[in-house]
């Protein structure tokens, strides 16, 4: 599963936000088992001009991630430098089907 956030950098804040994924948003996912990737694009069209990718197993592991401590901490911060916020998941289609076609 992927949990996405689509974003804008809010205006004046681009320095600020990078010193902060950099520093504290990198640092927090990296020490997470269960997260296997991170990535951050720049996305050409559309209303969001960045999009982060945050790959981990499922839900119930996003669910243990925002059960932890410092995951206020680094949300707030972050919805400081940013605007036009939105999320979602992705999930693996694939498997649904396998299993599906399965049982």
């Amino acid at each position: 599963m992927v949990y996405v956030l689509t974003f804008n950098i809010a205006p004046g804040r681009a320095d600020d936000f990078w010193y902060f994924m950099d520093k504290k948003a990198a640092p927090f996912w990296r020490g997470i088992a269960e997260v296997s990737s991170v990535k951050v694009f720049s996305v050409v069209g559309g209303p969001h001009r960045y999009e982060a990718h945050f790959e981990m197993p499922n839900l119930a592991a996003y669910d243990q991630i925002r059960n932890q401590a410092e995951w206020s901490n680094i949300s707030r911060e972050f919805l400081t430098l940013v605007e036009d916020v939105d999320q979602r998941f992705l999930t693996d289609e694939r498997n649904y089907l396998e299993v599906r076609r399965a049982a």
